[in-house]
């Protein structure tokens, strides 16, 4: 094999410098990538934190709505009221009743074991 080496310029056109060969320039591609995959993974982060506060302040709000549907209500003795599904008519009253009380079977209905037990009286045809 033969080297070949750089002719000299033909006869009547200028010698031109040689350039200086540069080194080829680094990409730097390592920290382009680590930064992508840092700013994917923050992304990721902040997404995950705000699905778990939605979830959290859902959770909190049925918890709320819960408690209000167990709340105590003030009723008015005869009057007709609604709490949940149940409906009770107007005219319905609270009596004393003997084996709510806790009175045994065959004992005189006025001899109270427990005085002071309540249930109330739905009318008749009314359930």
């Amino acid at each position: 094999m033969t080297q070949q080496y750089p002719q000299p310029p033909a006869q009547g056109q200028p010698m031109q410098p040689m350039q200086p060969m540069l080194p080829p320039k680094k990409k730097h591609t390592a920290p382009k990538v680590i930064g992508i995959i840092a700013l994917l993974g923050l992304i990721g982060l902040v997404s995950c934190v705000a699905m778990l506060g939605k979830a959290a302040n859902d959770v909190g709000k049925s918890i709320e709505q819960d408690q209000q549907k167990n709340a105590p209500r003030a009723v008015v003795v005869g009057k007709a009221f609604t709490i949940g599904k149940h409906e009770t008519l107007a005219g319905w009253k609270v009596t004393k009743d003997a084996q709510a009380s806790g009175a045994r079977a065959g004992a005189d209905p006025g001899a109270e074991l427990h005085p002071g037990r309540y249930v109330r009286q739905v009318r008749q045809g009314h359930c």
